[in-house]
């Protein structure tokens, strides 16, 4: 029932995206909400970004909300599996757990993508690479201040101020594209962008690993 109502709220969005502007270009619902910025005119489109905060908001309270599950049963994992056992479960179970949300998101844009050719066949993955590394970046931050032991309710509010502001700022600032889905830098800087997403992604993986290791010994802890 949960994941029918995101479903819905998804087709929604781009649907609203269609018919208010009235344009059938290929895939321009995903772009509109993955880029809220008007290339001809220079300016953000509010709207758009309203609707790309949403996608935010939901994809957060889905890792914060999986996060506090895995890390609740802490103690039981940790007395049954090894360091790198037990570091495996929490990533993996939280990922997995997003990835039917990346795959629902999926489904809906190609529904109402309209494609038509291997370029956007090209375009659609060039777009869900930065979903899924960004993705990435915010559940291995979250893992790593849960394994700090930061209380849940800050983690979900740093998170999403931290998100949501940097969203605004990329679109004058580019350096901010890394820890946001996308801003109207990433275009002209893609392959720079991903390379810098996944290799942020990947610091924060090893470091979250070799910092498990206290959280271990401390024999893990719910946070509040």
């Amino acid at each position: 029932m949960y994941y029918l109502g995101i479903s819905f709220l998804l087709l929604i969005f781009n649907l609203f995206i269609k018919n208010t502007n009235n344009i059938d270009t290929p895939l321009y619902a995903l772009r509109s909400i993955l880029i809220p910025y008007n290339f001809e005119e220079g300016n953000v489109i509010f709207i758009n970004l309203i609707l790309n905060y949403s996608i935010v908001i939901i994809f957060i309270t889905n890792i914060i909300k999986n996060c506090n599950e895995i890390f609740s049963m802490s103690p039981y994992i940790l007395t049954r599996c090894n360091k790198k056992k037990s570091f495996k479960k929490f990533f993996f179970r939280v990922f997995k757990s997003i990835i039917n949300l990346i795959i629902i998101k999926l489904i809906i844009d190609i529904l109402t993508g309209d494609i038509s050719s291997f370029e956007n066949l090209k375009q659609l993955i060039s777009c869900y690479t930065l979903y899924i590394l960004t993705i990435n970046i915010w559940i291995t931050t979250t893992i790593l201040l849960y394994i700090l032991r930061i209380e849940n309710k800050t983690i979900y509010f740093v998170l999403l101020t931290v998100i949501l502001i940097s969203q605004y700022i990329s679109f004058d600032i580019g350096y901010f594209s890394i820890i946001v889905f996308a801003s109207k830098y990433t275009l002209e800087h893609y392959q720079l962008v991903v390379g810098c997403k996944a290799i942020l992604g990947s610091i924060l993986f090893i470091f979250s690993f070799f910092r498990f290791k206290k959280y271990e010994a401390l024999g893990g802890e719910k946070n509040d």
